[in-house]
């Protein structure tokens, strides 16, 4: 490897790890098994209470959780970009 491409490298790892953690992670720890309770959720046998707070608690987290995935996409994004501006430039 050429010590110039070496960024370069650091850039898409760094870019890959972001990814990994903050968007396919949360996915994975976080959104699925929430699709999977809401899936489980006998709507049809509830009152409009239960309903109403069982969207109020997956509405606040599915939120936060979005949150965290949008946020370490952007990295991610930029990661790539800086790594692609970088290995133009050499």
């Amino acid at each position: 490897m050429l010590r110039g491409q070496q960024p370069v490298f650091i850039f898409l790892l760094l870019a890959t790890l972001a990814y990994l953690i903050g968007v396919f992670g949360v996915t994975v720890a976080g959104n699925v098994p929430m699709n999977d309770a809401l899936d489980k959720f006998d709507i049809s046998n509830s009152t409009a209470e239960t309903i109403r707070q069982m969207r109020e608690n997956f509405e606040n987290r599915w939120n936060f959780l979005n949150n965290i995935r949008t946020v370490f996409s952007v990295i991610s994004i930029i990661f790539v970009v800086c790594a692609c501006v970088w290995n133009k430039e050499l």
